[in-house]
């Protein structure tokens, strides 16, 4: 039986953002899956402290928290579905502590951050969606990441905690999300005002005239409008060349983050002397208040 795993990123109990990821699962309990759901919030996960255990030398984390545990859980999933509410024009915090720690994917679950697996986003607001900003490409980067594409997402507006269960329309459409995730099949399309890959709607604009998704590198060019939006055509080849193509992320890692360790020691004498000035020099650091 397939597995479709809930990721709630709001620390409110029975808040928009559980209320929507709890409506998706039982659609995709309708279709015959296997569901459990995690809020992140229940979960110790420090921020990355850049040590590159995990990727350099294949060793568990030191911190010893929970954020193996909660990626080992991302990475055996069949599907996700990951809701998280903005608050400043981002998700909030705790979707990116964890998209922090993701560079241990490859220790936890060889090959798996490589599969290609479905995966939902929804975000949930206080109002209407002029104040989401980056949040749907940044929550799906979470997503892409660890080895997902984006099937799809959902904007859910509404001010007050659990309000969103009143906007029939947006729990039918989070029930579908969930019900069709496993058997929606990928496409991709020429032309779009979104980003194919993370469904941001945010684009770098190029010299020469193209424009390109800061998220996935996904370039085109504008060619009309369609609504109020700027319509796109992608390049043909996009399927094939953004960044979070299975062989990309592998060059990436092996050919960037794992080759930077033998660029580091061998330039090691020339950065412990570029530092000795700052060893001893004291720092006027601003300490917490006492408690």
């Amino acid at each position: 039986m397939p597995s479709v795993l809930g990721i709630v990123g709001s620390a409110r109990r029975n808040g928009n953002s559980e209320m929507m990821v709890r409506v998706a699962l039982e659609g995709a309990v309708a279709s015959g899956a296997q569901t459990e759901i995690l809020r992140l919030t229940d979960f110790d996960i420090k921020p990355c402290r850049g040590c590159l255990s995990c990727v350099l030398k294949d060793q568990d984390c030191p911190q010893g928290d929970d954020a193996e545990f909660v990626l080992g859980k991302l990475l055996t999933a069949d599907a996700v579905v990951l809701g998280v509410p903005v608050y400043v024009l981002s998700p909030a915090g705790s979707v990116k502590m964890l998209l922090d720690r993701v560079l241990m994917a490859e220790h936890i679950a060889p090959g798996r951050s490589r599969s290609p697996r479905p995966a939902a986003a929804i975000v949930t607001l206080g109002r209407s969606d002029d104040w989401i900003g980056f949040s749907v490409p940044l929550l799906s980067s979470t997503l892409l990441c660890a080895g997902f594409w984006i099937a799809d997402t959902l904007v859910a507006p509404a001010p007050g905690p659990g309000e969103i269960l009143l906007e029939r329309d947006v729990v039918e459409r989070s029930r579908a999300i969930g019900r069709d995730l496993l058997s929606t099949e990928r496409r991709f399309p020429s032309e779009d005002t979104r980003c194919p890959i993370c469904f941001g709607e945010a684009f770098f604009l190029r010299g020469d005239g193209q424009v390109e998704c800061p998220i996935c590198l996904v370039q085109g060019e504008v060619i009309g409008r369609r609504g109020e939006k700027a319509l796109i055509r992608f390049d043909a080849d996009y399927p094939t060349r953004h960044r979070f193509v299975p062989h990309l992320m592998e060059d990436h890692m092996h050919n960037w983050v794992r080759a930077s360790q033998p660029r580091f020691l061998a330039r090691l004498d020339t950065i412990r002397q570029a530092r000795a000035p700052f060893k001893d020099k004291p720092v006027d650091w601003v300490k917490p208040p006492a408690r």
